[in-house]
């Protein structure tokens, strides 16, 4: 799979059935175009309006607020500080006043969390290295594990002749990284 910005300017390239990717890219508008092939020929392509802006914080990518997720809670965070040279220099995640689920010395996060099902009211923090911290309330259902279905309850995968793909982003535009690009998280899959 290949990701582009613009005509003939690929900006992340995979070989593989599925992936999820940050992606650098400086503030603007971009028609970005995803596209896969298959082993017999196929192509599939999405495209998509991508907004990066210049203002720095911090974005939740997932879970979305007020969801409900099944166990364990995936957080999937970027953040950006423009105005500090040094940019981010953590990142945290609160489940409870207090209460630190994780800490990570990175501008983005794709952690899974281990959490009993409850509505947590969580935080997501991130500071940066000029004293700079930004905050996004998140609010969050984590729902009992389900059992994994058995071979009656499993959908056909296809016959071969079928080609699916699905694209998106979760949230238009991305967190700002530095002053001088930005970057977008992509879950792309490609079914078979």
């Amino acid at each position: 799979m290949r990701v582009y910005v613009a005509p003939h300017v690929a900006v992340f390239s995979i070989d593989a059935p599925q992936f999820e990717t940050f992606v650098n890219l400086k503030p603007g508008t971009y028609n970005a175009l995803v596209q896969a092939w298959d082993d017999c020929g196929g192509i599939a392509k999405a495209a998509m309006k991508v907004i990066v802006s210049a203002t720095g914080g911090v974005t939740v990518y997932s879970p979305a607020n007020h969801s409900a997720a099944a166990f364990p809670l995936r957080f999937v965070v970027g953040a950006g500080s423009p105005a500090c040279a040094r940019g981010v220099s953590e990142i945290r995640i609160y489940t409870a006043p207090g209460v630190e689920a994780y800490a990570g010395q990175a501008n983005h996060v794709d952690v899974a969390l281990t959490l009993a099902p409850a509505i947590y009211h969580a935080v997501v923090q991130a500071r940066d290295y000029c004293g700079g911290v930004f905050t996004v309330p998140i609010t969050a259902t984590v729902r009992p594990p389900t059992p994994s279905p058995t071979a009656s309850q499993t959908p056909p995968h296809g016959n071969g002749k079928e080609f699916q793909f699905f694209a998106g982003i979760i949230q238009e535009g991305c967190c700002y990284l530095r002053p001088s690009s930005d970057c977008l998280n992509m879950y792309l899959m490609q079914g078979l």
